[in-house]
């Protein structure tokens, strides 16, 4: 009987599992253990109250968010939307996505590109260089995920609001 192994790598640690005599078996390394970091709730609440209260960059402030509006769950919705994960999102593509009456407008086109900077100064999206596009950063899939899964599944009554 063959024996079949498939070995995965993330970063420095490895998992390598095969097939011997009809038993699967799992042999993992871990090289680099701050890696599997884990957030506590603390720390997560730490980071949705950073983006609760505004931010004052290079004499500009940025108002903060507040987490159980409408629009902003329909935005944080919007940009954690799967598709954009590895095509990234365009001022274009949040606009039409969002329902609004006229996403062509001026008006429209400016409130995004504020909206964009005010995601960007707390932390929730970078740029990609050289490009118009934009990803949700590593803090935006910890904050946006834990409001938009704790407004659907824990206090579903506020969505409905």
């Amino acid at each position: 009987m063959p024996l079949t192994r498939i070995k995965f790598k993330i970063k420095s640690n490895s998992i390598k599992m095969y097939d011997k005599f009809s038993c699967l078996r799992a042999e993992m390394t871990i090289n680099n253990p701050k890696e599997f970091k884990v957030y506590t709730a603390k720390t997560i609440e730490r980071e949705i109250n950073s983006i609760c209260s505004r931010k004052k960059v290079k004499g500009r402030t940025y108002s903060g968010y507040s987490v159980w509006s409408i629009d902003t769950t329909l935005l944080f919705e919007t940009i954690s939307d799967g598709k954009y994960l590895i095509r990234e999102f365009t001022n274009h593509k949040i606009r039409h996505s969002i329902d609004r009456d006229n996403p062509d407008s001026a008006k429209v086109k400016g409130q995004t590109s504020r909206e964009f900077s005010k995601l960007r100064t707390h932390g929730l999206i970078r740029k990609v260089p050289h490009s118009g596009r934009y990803l949700v950063s590593n803090k935006g899939r910890r904050v946006m995920g834990a409001l938009i899964e704790s407004k659907r599944k824990i206090y579903p009554e506020l969505a409905t609001e």
